[in-house]
């Protein structure tokens, strides 16, 4: 990098390093850092299996099904962890 020897008048120098340093500026940072997993939602009509596919997406049995109609009656969120890491979410409409 090579320095543009550019004079910045002090007033704007304090307004700029004002602005950076705004708790505004922290909280967007912070949120870029933080890490949320992925979320994938299943949305269709009840009783269509969505439950069986997170639980084959999984390779465990995460969502109840049964043989008997059930259906959600509201949005459910599953957690997929491995490793004790959360690798995905899954919302079941």
């Amino acid at each position: 990098m090579h320095n543009l020897n550019i004079k910045i008048p002090r007033v704007a120098k304090e307004i700029i390093d004002k602005m950076i340093n705004s708790d505004e500026i922290k909280e967007i940072v912070e949120g870029i850092n933080e890490h949320r997993p992925p979320r994938l939602a299943l949305i269709g009509r009840s009783d269509v299996s969505k439950s069986s596919l997170i639980n084959a997406l999984t390779g465990i049995y995460l969502a109840e099904t049964s043989a008997v109609e059930v259906g959600s009656k509201n949005a459910v969120v599953y957690t997929y962890e491995k490793d004790g890491e959360v690798v995905f979410q899954i919302i079941d409409t």
